[in-house]
């Protein structure tokens, strides 16, 4: 991404070639014996903390968006015209992404009220930003612990800048069991918000998620 926002690489160069190698790789994957397939395309991350503080919403829209497409398109193909493929189908992790960010059902559903900032070092970078720095600083030292980790990691969208933390990544778990249960049975599950707050209910994931047994 940073090679993107400099313009050391275009946006259509960058599409090409990994979409290009992910075609690929897939033929790589037939050709050793695999039948069952299903990839995964780019996440939306133009919704992440990162993308917001470095102001790189709007390049990363486009990028995700473009490749998703070109990524979808060559795959289909590449399946299409291939023999000896059982199961094959691209995981669309970036609609995923935006469906569960967008909407006020599903985060309610959840329980997640936090979608613009990261669980860990979030107010660190708030107050770095902050236009008061003397002030910033004592907020830092004073409450050192408060600004590097949020009190509730479960009412949090994202863990970390970029990457999502713990409901939401239960959720794609029980997302993907579905997709592929319903990809055994010859079908196909839309990935729409009716869809997540199904599974959010029948998996009761606006709940804590059990913790591993202490060893």
């Amino acid at each position: 991404m940073f090679d993107l926002a400099t313009n050391t690489l275009t946006v259509s160069s960058f599409v090409e070639t990994l979409s290009n190698t992910v075609v690929s790789q897939l033929e790589q994957l037939r050709q050793i014996g695999f039948k069952n397939i299903i990839v995964a395309d780019l996440a939306a991350i133009q919704y992440t903390p990162l993308a917001d503080i470095l102001n790189l919403e709007g390049l990363a829209n486009s990028t995700v968006s473009l490749y998703n497409q070109q990524l979808a398109s060559k795959v289909s193909a590449w399946a299409s015209g291939t023999q000896g493929i059982k199961v094959f189908a691209v995981a669309e992790i970036g609609k995923f992404v935006e469906v569960a960010a967008k909407s006020d059902a599903v985060l309610n559903a959840l329980g997640i009220t936090n979608v613009k900032t990261s669980c860990v070092g979030g107010n660190v970078l708030n107050l770095i930003q902050s236009d008061n720095k003397p002030m910033a600083l004592l907020k830092l030292v004073v409450d050192a612990k408060k600004n590097n980790m949020c009190s509730n990691p479960s009412t949090n969208y994202f863990f970390d800048f970029v990457h999502s933390a713990e409901r939401i990544q239960r959720l794609f778990g029980y997302y993907s069991h579905e997709m592929i249960a319903a990809l055994q049975k010859g079908q196909t599950l839309e990935l729409t918000e009716s869809t997540i707050l199904s599974i959010i209910k029948q998996y009761n994931l606006g709940t804590p998620a059990p913790k591993p047994v202490a060893v």
